[in-house]
């Protein structure tokens, strides 16, 4: 992933979807005073190729090769699918 994309995808990161303000109550029953919802940036058009970048990367870093990758509109949501992604 080119430095730049890297930079604009934490950009949006930050900006779209990092809550700092509050208590949160997280999924383990820790509190946290800083709260990511991922969700709200993977679905700005802008970070969608950013994100698809970033995992084709590490998926090359891993030795994956997926033999489909593609996306759906289940309930209105994105999912990244991945047919068959193994390892050599």
């Amino acid at each position: 992933m080119p430095p730049d994309d890297r930079i604009r995808l934490k950009d949006i990161l930050v900006r779209r979807s990092l809550s700092t303000s509050g208590s949160f109550t997280l999924h383990s029953g820790e509190k946290s005073t800083v709260y990511v919802d991922g969700k709200l940036t993977t679905m700005v058009p802008e970070a969608m190729p950013l994100v698809g970048r970033s995992f084709l990367q590490k998926m090359r870093e891993l030795g994956w090769t997926p033999e489909a990758v593609g996306w759906t509109d289940a309930r209105r949501r994105s999912h990244c699918l991945c047919d068959r992604a193994r390892k050599p």
